[in-house]
């Protein structure tokens, strides 16, 4: 092929990449907002950590009602609030002496400022105070534990009289089929996988994935990437290097998986996104057979479990293994897999992104865009000095920056590369 050709080709590519990362933007539009959003408590523990913040009790506080707000209210705005507040007394140098004060600050209203003044002259806040002892709270969080239920979802149980997992198994009529499947396999999935069977499972799925396609790329990301000995879920990335990632591409994906014995059952699966039950096929456990779909055993177990009194609580599960059908499985047999599909063009950004963690990934995101940079999953972009919104749904107002590592990233942004064991930022 002539070097037009090659140009050509690539110019064709590039294009399909950027169309399907905008389907993709315009899908996850909430996602990338809330992401923003949690920028604010990166920086606000950030400076807590440091020591040169010297509000950070307050902001403590206020980042702790910011939590309780997200986790008991249907409207995300008072969160919202909380979080800013905390961000804006973050980044002062010095003390604030008032309430009063504090509301010259932007983002600091009426109703925080008396908060603040209650706290400086009484050493706590009775919100607070209440929060802590509020059992609906605590309830809430129980329940979204189980992948699929949202804390409005687990909210909207709870008032209906479901106050902890065990009833929940008693009502499982209430969940679609992802949720009756992450809550089956829940006690499982929670417990620590340790690091060698990670490495195991990657390396197993990534030689079955590339006997159905030889140029499919797969990275471990998470906290395996980041070097922890202990791991909660299996993250990994996937590119093709000659294919434009589609919902085809996806289902042949998650059939070799599935062939192969790796994936169990399917929670929920996208054009680009898969969450999965994957166990090590051979494996001496018990198994939740039948593959796809929960077996009429499996539930029949889950019910039966749910009446018994000496069912192992989600702790001790997780401490001493876990016993079904009279076998001990320790740590658990089944694991939770998520998979992310990205164009070649995004593979570098999206590894850095699932790579994490959270903070480490807001605080470089904060500093690109400080730098007039966007970073996020689908890409590196430049903002042109006429670009309008800053908001990052859309690049109409910017230039992509070709990245070929992760390092590539950290030096267009000017910034010493960080290897992924030492992003574990706190």
């Amino acid at each position: 092929m002539s070097e037009r050709g090659k140009k050509a080709l690539k110019a064709k590519k590039t294009d399909q990449d950027a169309r399907a990362s905008k389907r993709r933007r315009e899908k996850e539009e909430e996602e990338e907002e809330e992401e923003e959003e949690e920028e604010t408590v990166a920086m606000a523990k950030r400076d807590h950590k440091a020591g040169d913040n010297p509000n950070a009790d307050i902001c403590a506080l206020l980042l702790e009602l910011a939590d309780y707000e997200k986790n008991s209210q249907t409207s995300r705005w008072p969160s919202i609030a909380y979080r800013k507040a905390a961000q804006t007394l973050s980044q002062q140098t010095h003390r604030v002496q008032s309430g009063k004060e504090a509301q010259q600050l932007p983002g600091i209203g009426k109703e925080i400022g008396a908060e603040i003044d209650e706290y400086l002259a009484s050493g706590q806040i009775k919100k607070v105070t209440e929060a802590r002892q509020d059992e609906s709270v605590k309830v809430v969080e129980d329940l979204a534990r189980v992948p699929g239920i949202g804390f409005a979802h687990a909210k909207s149980l709870m008032e209906e009289g479901i106050a902890n997992i065990e009833e929940l198994r008693k009502h499982e009529d209430k969940l679609n089929d992802a949720q009756r499947i992450g809550l089956n396999y829940l006690e499982e999935i929670e417990a620590p996988i340790p690091r060698a069977r990670v490495e195991k499972l990657g390396r197993g799925m990534e030689t079955e994935l590339k006997k159905l396609h030889n140029d499919l790329e797969v990275t471990l990301c998470g906290a395996y990437r980041r070097g922890d000995k202990t791991i909660t879920e299996v993250v990994a990335v996937v590119t093709h290097r000659s294919r434009t990632p589609d919902s085809a591409l996806m289902e042949e994906l998650v059939g070799c998986l599935k062939n192969a014995g790796f994936l169990t059952e399917v929670i929920t699966q996208g054009e680009h996104g898969l969450k999965a039950i994957i166990t090590q096929p051979g494996a001496d456990d018990v198994s939740h057979h039948d593959r796809g779909t929960p077996s009429k055993k499996t539930v029949s177990k889950s019910r039966s479990k749910s009446k018994s009194p000496t069912r192992r609580s989600p702790a001790k599960t997780r401490e001493s293994g876990m016993s079904v059908g009279g076998e001990k499985r320790v740590g658990g047999g089944h694991h939770l897999l998520s998979l992310h599909l990205y164009p070649e063009s995004q593979y570098y950004t999206a590894i850095l992104k699932w790579t994490g963690n959270d903070l480490f990934v807001q605080e470089l995101n904060s500093k690109a865009k400080a730098k007039g940079f966007l970073l996020n999953e689908f890409g590196l972009h430049r903002h042109r000095a006429d670009a309008g919104s800053e908001s990052g749904q859309s690049t109409g107002g910017a230039d992509a920056v070709t990245v070929n590592s992760e390092a590539d990233i950290f030096k267009a942004l000017d910034t010493n590369y960080v290897e992924p064991a030492a992003r574990n930022v706190a």
